[in-house]
């Protein structure tokens, strides 16, 4: 697992050596790919303010060159981020980050030509991946409403067959999926999962900003 956490983190500071200056027009076109109610972050993030401590992110993530390929997701406000082997909230619109994250490339094993474009890419055709990208985002995004709806998610998600990254290669799976668990009253599941996140990533379980996520998890669980 440790090894394609870090194949992942190679890809991302490779593609980041590629940035390169977005036109306005392409910027504008992008936004077409969101749906309504989002607040655009940066050139290609945008997240949504919370609904019942979730919080949806539309990104287009920069690929090997000039690619840009469409993920989106949810980010859970009383869900730490992990980073660099620590922890630290992720409770505002710049900071949200995701929790589990739907990227077509994981399915598909190689970048999808509906969701992906290039950056000298025409605008009719960046136009036509940004409405193909709304229409699967807006579905995947608007399904869920509700705590209950978005462990469900992790479920089904972990049930899927990938040909890139399954859940069990995201960083924050474990995390995330146990204290949504805890929230939602199973307590003993919870409880081991966030036990393995801390063996495998070697985090104190007495860590302060876990603590205070478990407590809001489970003072979530007491009030639904």
């Amino acid at each position: 697992m440790l090894s394609n956490l870090s194949f992942i983190a190679g890809i991302i500071l490779f593609g980041r050596n590629y940035m390169r200056e977005l036109s306005s027009e392409f910027l504008q076109a992008l936004q077409e790919a969101v749906p309504t109610g989002f607040n655009r972050i940066s050139e290609r993030r945008w997240v949504s303010d919370p609904q019942n401590a979730i919080r949806r992110i539309v990104e287009f993530q920069v690929l090997k060159g000039t690619q840009y390929s469409a993920r989106w997701g949810f980010s859970i406000d009383f869900v730490p981020r992990l980073r660099s082997g620590r922890l630290s909230w992720k409770r505002t619109l710049k900071a949200a980050d995701f929790d589990l994250s739907i990227d077509p490339i994981d399915l598909e094993g190689s970048v999808p030509d509906w969701c992906s474009l290039t950056a000298d890419a025409e605008i009719r055709h960046i136009r036509r991946v940004a409405q193909g990208v709304k229409n699967a985002a807006s579905s995947d995004l608007s399904s869920i409403q509700t705590i209950d709806d978005l462990l469900d998610l992790f479920q089904r998600r972990s049930a899927m067959t990938f040909r890139r990254f399954g859940p069990a290669n995201y960083i924050q799976t474990d995390i995330a999926w146990g204290l949504l668990q805890l929230a939602a009253g199973e307590v003993a599941e919870g409880s081991d999962r966030l036990a393995r996140f801390c063996e495998a990533f070697e985090i104190d379980p007495n860590n302060s900003i876990l603590t205070k996520a478990q407590a809001e998890a489970l003072e979530i669980g007491n009030v639904t």
